[in-house]
């Protein structure tokens, strides 16, 4: 009676917490949830000598209503070389636009410190109806970031 005790007790711990995730103990919106899932960040690099940072996020998965018929992604670009810009591919197709936002954008609720040295984009791509992997990557002639991959849909 006793080991039955014991493991209805353990069983029962368990499965007590099988329907909680990583963000229930945080408070994160729906929208903040969704902003962390597709949040990626790789280095970039010349000749395998680290220049800087780049932090993408897809933003057509966080704010759907708004981002949509075209591909969108948030970005965070810190380079050592601030001189150097960058240009941007998806499935190795050339973006639409590239808009610098201010430090104060309508992102700042999910980016919870802005540095003044990094700089922030919204980079817009053609829609990519017959690919649900998007390969997302940052270039220039010297530099270039890993390759990014994010899902259209899960």
């Amino acid at each position: 009676m006793k080991i039955v005790l014991t493991l209805l007790t353990i069983i029962s711990f368990f499965t007590a917490c099988v329907d909680k995730n990583g963000f229930d103990n945080f408070g994160f919106s729906l929208q903040k949830q969704q902003w962390e899932n597709n949040f990626i960040s790789s280095k970039i690099e010349d000749q395998n000598e680290f220049q800087g940072t780049i932090s993408a996020v897809y933003l057509n998965k966080v704010i759907p209503e708004k981002y949509h018929n075209s591909e969108y992604f948030y970005l965070s670009i810190y380079l050592k070389d601030t001189t150097q810009k960058l240009s941007f591919t998806l499935n190795d197709e050339a973006s639409i636009s590239v808009k610098e936002l201010e430090n104060n954008d309508e992102f700042q609720s999910f980016v919870q410190t802005k540095k003044q040295w990094t700089k922030y984009y919204i980079v817009e791509f053609a829609e990519q109806k017959e690919n649900d992997v998007l390969n997302f990557k940052a270039y220039n002639n010297t530099l270039s970031s890993n390759k990014m991959v994010f899902k259209k849909d899960e």
